[in-house]
């Protein structure tokens, strides 16, 4: 008897995950840093569908120990051994969640000095659904000289989208791609908030750009907050040029986010008790944030 899930299951696995393409790419990241990553990079690419592609690379110190590993790491069942610090924001697993969104997934990794790669096709994994080696992603080259130049370990590259995933167009716009590249990095930086502000050394980029820790509930939006943006003199970094926004920040002056006393209580889960903790945040619309 196999140690891995029936033969019928894998496949429509994929089809019971239904979560943003935001997530999908958080599930991938979550991965890199569960194994000590200290610098994520992410790249969203191509012109039109049919080359349109999502890499994720990572400098993770443990990577994979042998191809045994990355064999067994890359199959769509069998059993995963959790630490208790490992972040798992969503638990989707990252094979499930990527085939939820596109048809062909792929792992480019080196081990030692030499390189592997193990790839995944959703209509495949129908009635073979063990990771093959032979490459089809067209950029893989281009993947392994990346790799070596800047020093990463892994490349996790999702290819194929089963739909449009931020464009009816045919053709993709590079407004587009950064449009999308934003909100990626907003998503990320309010997500991984708490781990950025605590790791400083850690770095997760998106095309280029450094993801920022945000608060999602704006703590640090005050009053003196606000007065202090308006003292600003012209020239000086974060002055409000434009009047209609310098009228909307002097209005909301007085208000600012207001936060609720804590309230603290316990909980029982299956015979342990855990100390809760609750806040409520009101805070100020967004035109007033930006």
């Amino acid at each position: 008897m196999t140690k891995y899930i029936g033969d019928d299951l894998p496949s429509k696995v994929s089809d019971l995950v239904n979560i943003s393409i935001e997530a999908v790419i958080a599930e991938i990241v979550d991965n890199s840093l569960d194994k000590k990553s200290s610098k994520v990079e992410v790249i969203v690419s191509g012109k039109d569908w049919d080359d349109f592609s999502i890499v994720t690379y990572d400098n993770s110190p443990i990577g994979f120990s042998s191809e045994e590993e990355l064999d067994t790491a890359f199959r769509m069942g069998g059993k995963k051994e959790r630490s208790d610090d490992d972040i798992g924001s969503f638990h989707m697993g990252a094979k499930s969640s990527t085939l939820s969104k596109f048809r062909d997934i792929a792992i480019f990794t080196k081990i030692g000095s030499d390189f592997y790669h193990r790839r995944m096709n959703k209509v495949e994994i129908g009635e073979i659904y063990k990771p093959e080696k032979n490459q089809t992603y067209p950029l893989a080259e281009q993947i392994q000289k990346k790799i070596k130049k800047e020093d990463y370990t892994t490349a996790f590259v999702c290819y194929n989208p089963l739909s449009r995933l931020f464009n009816s167009d045919t053709q993709i716009k590079k407004s587009s791609i950064d449009g999308f590249c934003e909100g990626l990095s907003l998503f990320l930086g309010i997500i991984y908030e708490k781990i950025l502000t605590a790791n400083p050394n850690l770095t997760i980029m998106v095309n280029n750009e450094t993801v920022k820790p945000v608060d999602p509930f704006w703590r640090n939006f005050t009053s003196s907050a606000m007065s202090e943006r308006l003292d600003l003199q012209p020239g000086q970094d974060g002055y409000v040029h434009d009047a209609m926004r310098r009228n909307i920040l002097e209005c909301a002056v007085p208000w600012g986010t207001i936060a609720t006393e804590k309230v603290s209580f316990d909980i029982d889960v299956e015979g342990s008790s855990y100390p809760i903790q609750v806040q409520g945040f009101v805070i100020p619309y967004g035109e007033v944030r930006k």
